[in-house]
């Protein structure tokens, strides 16, 4: 079994009651980093926000979709979507099904360890990391990450805790689908464009 320094939650069940610090970064590493999303008008900030309903439609609601994907690649660089497509069930029960495996024991945790990122699955802890040119603060996070290998799912080797709940991952290959399919015409291009040439 590899040594690690201790999981989030391995740290927590422990009862610590004050912050590790090698997790403590300091102050002035803090303020352009925060992962808590600004609020859309903010500033008067207004990243486009882009309404996938009526994606499958031939009409004008598509053409106005593919407008507004043109307009935020040439004002932005990106964009929001809503109306996506993907069931608000199918996204909690992912969210519930990562819970799950982050709350088991650290041994049962313990064999899908790795940092070796050929792998189809790996588990890890953030303040793990060797070989670092100097010491960096860690972050607050362990990590389950499921990766395909030549755009194909394994879902057998995910943890079978998590299984079931990966019809996420089909979910998300369709949005990636419609979202090609647009980007595509937006750029003058056939829609299939940029799915034939991954």
């Amino acid at each position: 079994m590899p040594m690690v320094r201790p999981s989030v939650k391995g740290l927590v069940d422990t009862g610590v009651t004050h912050i590790p610090r090698f997790i403590i970064h300091p102050p002035e590493s803090r303020a352009n980093n925060s992962s808590t999303p600004q609020n859309n008008g903010a500033d008067g900030v207004e990243i486009p926000i882009i309404d996938l309903e009526g994606f499958n439609k031939n009409d004008d609601r598509r053409a106005k979709i593919v407008n507004a994907v043109r307009d935020a690649f040439a004002t932005w660089g990106f964009f929001q979507i809503v109306n996506h497509g993907v069931p608000l069930a199918i996204m909690e029960d992912m969210t519930e099904s990562k819970r799950r495996f982050h709350e088991q024991p650290q041994e049962a945790k313990m064999e899908w360890y790795s940092r070796d990122f050929s792998c189809k699955v790996n588990y890890y802890s953030s303040g793990d990391i060797k070989g670092r040119a100097k010491p960096v603060p860690a972050e607050w996070r362990d990590t389950l990450s499921c990766r395909a290998v030549d755009d194909q799912w394994d879902f057998d080797a995910v943890p079978e805790l998590c299984r079931r709940e990966m019809e996420y991952i089909k979910n998300m290959i369709d949005l990636q689908e419609k979202l090609s399919e647009l980007m595509s015409e937006a750029l003058g291009l056939s829609k299939d464009h940029l799915s034939s040439t991954g």
